[in-house]
């Protein structure tokens, strides 16, 4: 996609992370943490990656995130790891895969783990929006880069119990993808509104 957009059009202008999964009822085991953070976390780290090199001056990137990955459902430890200045991206994978191995051991809430691959996964995306704003602003400090929970919408992953239609939910994601210059980057928003990220 990205050598077919780049022979096309020669850059991206925006760039939105939406891909995601949750499994239905109270499944939970190490399959389960592994195919929900290979499609949430690692599927928006290998996209975002891709397609840097081909971002446009003034660029935008969306990572869709969710309140769900808020880090007060970590243990205060793991909650210190997350929340370091200095976390590098390969460190935040480490992370991830930690996790997928605590589940697959049994040990996952000693180790401080919610019992909720979803959440851990949206975790992952946040902490990872906020590490990689960082560093591109380093060499690219026009590309604004934020995370967003859209709200609980009516989909097939969460169902048509959810209040807001797609429409209602595109709020957001919509206003990250034509923030101006002087937005900030690398933050957790919902309501169209910068939030904490615990």
């Amino acid at each position: 996609a990205k050598e077919e957009i780049h022979t096309r059009f020669n850059h991206l202008d925006i760039l939105v992370n939406n891909a995601g999964i949750a499994w239905k009822g109270d499944a939970f085991d190490a399959e389960v943490a592994s195919g929900t953070l290979n499609v949430n976390y690692f599927g928006t780290l290998n996209v975002t990656n891709a397609f840097l090199p081909v971002m446009n001056i003034n660029s935008r990137i969306v990572n869709v995130s969710s309140r769900a990955g808020k880090l007060c459902s970590l243990s205060p430890q793991l909650r210190a790891q997350f929340f370091k200045d200095d976390l590098t991206v390969d460190q935040l994978t480490s992370l991830m895969r930690q996790f997928i191995s605590d589940v697959d051991r049994g040990d996952y809430a000693e180790k401080g783990w919610p019992r909720q691959a979803y959440g851990v996964s949206k975790i992952g995306v946040s902490m990872l929006t906020r590490i990689q704003a960082r560093d591109i602003a380093i060499q690219r400090p026009d590309i604004r880069l934020n995370c967003c929970c859209p709200g609980w919408v009516k989909t097939d992953m969460a169902g048509s119990a959810a209040p807001l239609t797609p429409y209602q939910g595109s709020a957001t994601p919509v206003e990250l993808c034509l923030l101006p210059g002087s937005a900030p980057t690398g933050r957790f928003w919902y309501n169209q509104k910068v939030q904490d990220w615990v």
